[in-house]
C-alpha cells in the first residue's frame, strides 16, 4: 500500500522539503513544506523507543527544527531523529500509508 500512495507526491519532491517548524503544544508540531503546504501533525510519546526515548519529555520534544530539509530534533552526541518530509506532506495532503489514523495525526490547518 505505501508504494500507492506515492503517487500523490508532487513532481519536483523538494515542494515536499520541510522550511519552518513550530511545536503548538506538548506533541503537536506545525510544519510548511516548501510548496505551501501546511498542517500540524501529531505524536504520541509512545512512538519513541530506544535511543530516542528522551523525546517523550515534552521539554525535549519542544526542540523540534528543521535540520536538512526535514521536521528532526539533535538529541546530541550525533544523534538526530528526523520525520520523513514526504510523509508529512502527505498526511497534510490527506493521504496516509495506514500506519496512522489521518485524523489524529493531521490535527489542524493554522496560520502561523
Amino acid at each position: 500500500m505505501t508504494d500507492d500512495i506515492h503517487r500523490y507526491l508532487p513532481a519536483d519532491l523538494r515542494d515536499c522539503d520541510v522550511v519552518r517548524v513550530r511545536v503548538v503544544a506538548p506533541f503537536a508540531v506545525f510544519v510548511i513544506h516548501r510548496d505551501g503546504t501546511y498542517a500540524s501533525h501529531r505524536f504520541e510519546p509512545e512512538d519513541f523507543h530506544g535511543d530516542y526515548i528522551s523525546l517523550r519529555e515534552p521539554e525535549v520534544f519542544a526542540t523540534a527544527q528543521v535540520l536538512a530539509g526535514t521536521l528532526a530534533w539533535d538529541l546530541g552526541g550525533g544523534l538526530v531523529y528526523d520525520v520523513a518530509p514526504d510523509a508529512l506532506w502527505l498526511h497534510a495532503h490527506g493521504h496516509c500509508d495506514g500506519s496512522h489514523d489521518l485524523d489524529e495525526v493531521v490535527l489542524s490547518l493554522i496560520h502561523i
